[in-house]
């Protein structure tokens, strides 16, 4: 069997010695001449991403809303004893229904401008000739925001109206989570204000559906499920450009940050250990980082490297030629890897003869010591 395994290696040596003296003829990219566009770059860091973009146009903290109860009270001076206060639920409309006065608008009025004007209408409509009109907040309406997905402590939310928005809903979800990933999917139930921004927003950052009555975020699982319900989503990348939408959450609004995808990269060929390996977010890792998890070469005269990278947003596949030598010389030729790569230390004629002699002094050794 031995000879047989000789026999075959010298016939075959003639053959080889020519292809690895003129080399195969490839064209394929190098470290140094890979376009830009198709160069890996680190995604975000965790903790990198800008929150504040997921915030709505500020709204002022001093004024009355729909939906705020309101303490409202009147001294004339006829009192004999301490005037009435009347805890009064601002309408959907902005009004506020006053004992004796009747209804006074006072929504996106500070509290000291609708005390003036709840003083007006009782003179103006002839209830008192003068009046001291006091008017301060009970509290706030919220909204019942409910939080899901990568986020520390995900759950159910009352969340002020004033400024009610994604960003303060995740701000009381305590943050991102660490697996956080960079899209944001945010339901609305079906309203008159909400369908408007969809008709009205064009970012192309900004991808949204419109559910149907059986496919609705179930806001109850806290798992992302669905429900019978209606509503549209948004789906929003935080690495993107802040989108022109209304940041606005509604009571009831379903707020959900997405998991981030693993990401890895295939060390394969004559390595000790192939396998796949994960890429960490926000960090770089080139070709002889990854040699080193897939526990260094075989052959250390494996200098070959070919690595495949897929064209974003595309099916087509770019070969990268790069040498070990070259990238342990200079910096340039350490490839930066993207994820999705595949990284291949190559078989070439020389790694091939030198393991087959491996095979064989293996073989000839083990066939003469017995039990080996």
């Amino acid at each position: 069997m031995r000879y047989l395994l000789m026999y075959r290696l010298l016939r075959l040596l003639p053959v080889l010695v020519p292809i690895l003296m003129g080399g195969c003829q490839q064209t394929m990219y190098t470290a140094r001449t890979l376009p830009r566009k198709y160069v890996a770059t680190p995604g975000p860091r965790p903790g990198a991403i800008d929150l504040t973009q997921l915030s709505g146009p500020s709204a002022r903290s001093d004024v009355i809303v729909p939906g705020d109860l309101v303490n409202v009270t009147i001294a004339t001076g006829m009192e004999k004893d301490k005037p009435k206060t009347s805890p009064l639920r601002v309408s959907d409309e902005g009004f506020i229904n006053l004992p004796v006065i009747g209804t006074v608008r006072v929504h996106g009025l500070t509290f000291t401008q609708a005390e003036q004007m709840v003083r007006g209408e009782s003179v103006r409509r002839g209830k008192y000739v003068s009046a001291t009109v006091v008017i301060s907040l009970e509290a706030r309406q919220s909204n019942v925001v409910t939080v899901m997905g990568a986020v520390n402590k995900p759950g159910r939310y009352d969340i002020p109206s004033v400024g009610s928005d994604v960003l303060s809903a995740i701000v009381a979800a305590e943050g991102l989570h660490e697996d956080a990933g960079t899209e944001v999917e945010i339901w609305h139930p079906h309203s008159s204000n909400v369908a408007q921004t969809e008709a009205g927003s064009g970012d192309s950052n900004v991808r949204m559906t419109s559910y149907g009555d059986s496919s609705s975020p179930n806001a109850s699982t806290g798992e992302g499920s669905f429900k019978q319900e209606s509503g549209v989503v948004h789906r929003i990348d935080l690495t993107a450009p802040p989108p022109d939408v209304d940041y606005h959450v509604q009571d009831g609004t379903v707020v959900k940050v997405l998991p981030r995808e693993q990401q890895t990269i295939q060390v394969i060929g004559l390595v000790n250990k192939p396998n796949a390996y994960e890429l960490a977010p926000g960090k770089e890792l080139r070709l002889l980082d990854a040699l080193a998890l897939a526990g260094g070469r075989r052959l250390q005269m494996a200098d070959k490297v070919r690595i495949i990278r897929r064209v974003p947003d595309s099916d087509q596949l770019l070969t990268i030629g790069a040498s070990v030598r070259a990238a342990k010389q200079n910096s340039r030729d350490n490839l930066r890897l993207a994820a999705g790569d595949v990284l291949s230390v190559e078989e070439t004629p020389v790694t091939f003869t030198i393991e087959t002699l491996r095979s064989f002094i293996r073989f000839g050794f083990s066939s003469t010591i017995p039990g080996v």
